[in-house]
């Protein structure tokens, strides 16, 4: 680990035993991971950067940790979700912009919804209609929409993905219907 020690998972577990220590290790690097993989940083360009590794970056790998040890399966029989704003607020601050999973993914869709407008303009180049025109408009609308999100969260882009699903479930019927 780079950071955490096993003291400190063990305080925010509780656990004052050592027969764990190698799985304590584990979830603290992998958490560890997760954390500097969100922030489009390295662990090295953190502390240069802050001077330290940040308390909030702690606190959120800490939590990481504690949703691994005590819920070890993807899957539960009780319904579990996110404290609100938590994660986001306390890691914004620390994320470095520039190519983050998050810009990746909102760039991947804007892509996408660029190639399903060149679509429409390459396989219906001489329609006119209406719905033509009014897929490519909603298509730019967009486009401009998710290009101007101030700050990307997993559930905007949750949102910015359902979209772009159900833009491209349009193309494809607007274009079946062209050739039906």
């Amino acid at each position: 680990m780079k950071y955490l020690t096993i003291d400190d998972i063990k305080s925010q577990l509780r656990l004052d035993f050592d027969c764990e220590d190698a799985l304590l290790e584990l979830y603290g690097t992998g958490a560890e991971d997760t954390i500097l993989y969100l922030c489009n940083r390295t662990y090295e360009n953190l502390v240069g950067t802050y001077g330290e590794v940040p308390p909030a970056i702690r606190q959120l790998t800490l939590e990481l940790v504690d949703i691994g040890y005590t819920h070890r399966s993807p899957v539960s029989p009780t319904n579990m979700s996110l404290v609100p704003y938590n994660f986001e607020l306390l890691l914004y601050e620390y994320v470095a912009l520039a190519g983050t999973p998050m810009l990746n993914e909102r760039d991947r869709i804007v892509n996408t919804l660029q190639a399903e407008k060149a679509n429409i303009d390459f396989f219906a180049s001489d329609d006119q209609s209406d719905t033509k025109t009014e897929l490519c408009q909603r298509i730019d609308d967009m486009i401009t929409k998710f290009m101007n999100v101030p700050s990307l969260t997993p559930m905007i882009l949750i949102s910015m993905g359902d979209s772009l699903k159900k833009m491209v479930d349009d193309v494809n019927a607007y274009l079946k219907s062209l050739t039906s």
